[in-house]
């Protein structure tokens, strides 16, 4: 079977058979025929990185694959653009989750350091001096990380730097704040012993 003659419509009721030889071979074709447009959506309007929308159009893909039987008639695209859609909002959700997790994460181990060091937690107004002196590149980073909740990829896009950077600035400047909290909090507990 000629496969590169087949509608979207043919090629899907291939895919909704049980997966073999020919069925790889529909996938294929869909996915020639298909994935630079998905991919473009992606590009333009997901947020993501590009990490991530190469792992989406995979995701895609393979989602039509699964839910063959459910397509109609006419051209995949559109359908595939939706799947892709969901598949990144999907992903926000996650990250989002996961933000908020690595957020409180990071709160935790500052409470614990602060207990363990016998020192009080920090109060918004010292945060606010604490985060008043770092860097403007880490105040900025921060406040899109953990006040705007944003994925690391959406900080990336709005620094214009990769995901990879985005992390690696994200751990220097918690690692500033943590060390100049703990540098306060010696120099308030010797205030405290030597008035």
């Amino acid at each position: 079977m000629q496969l590169n003659d087949q509608s979207d419509l043919k090629l899907l009721q291939v895919l909704s058979q049980p997966f073999g030889a020919d069925g790889r071979a529909a996938l294929a074709e869909l996915y020639r025929r298909h994935s630079a447009g998905v991919r473009g959506l992606l590009e333009r309007f997901s947020g993501v990185d590009a990490a991530a929308v190469e792992d989406c159009v995979q995701e895609t893909f393979l989602m039509a694959k699964r839910q063959a039987a459910r397509f109609e008639r006419g051209s995949a695209l559109p359908w595939l653009l939706a799947i892709a859609m969901h598949r990144v909002r999907e992903r926000r959700r996650s990250d989002r989750r996961r933000s908020a997790r690595e957020a409180e994460a990071v709160r935790a181990r500052a409470r614990e350091q602060a207990l363990a060091a016998d020192a009080p937690e920090p109060n918004g107004e010292a945060v606010e001096e604490l985060l008043a002196s770092l860097p403007e590149r880490d105040r900025v980073l921060l406040e899109l990380r953990f006040v705007q909740d944003l994925s690391f990829g959406e900080v990336a896009a709005a620094l214009g730097v990769s995901v990879r950077t985005a992390k690696s600035w994200s751990s220097q400047a918690l690692a500033r704040l943590r060390a100049m909290h703990e540098d306060g909090t010696a120099v308030s507990q010797e205030r405290e012993v030597n008035p």
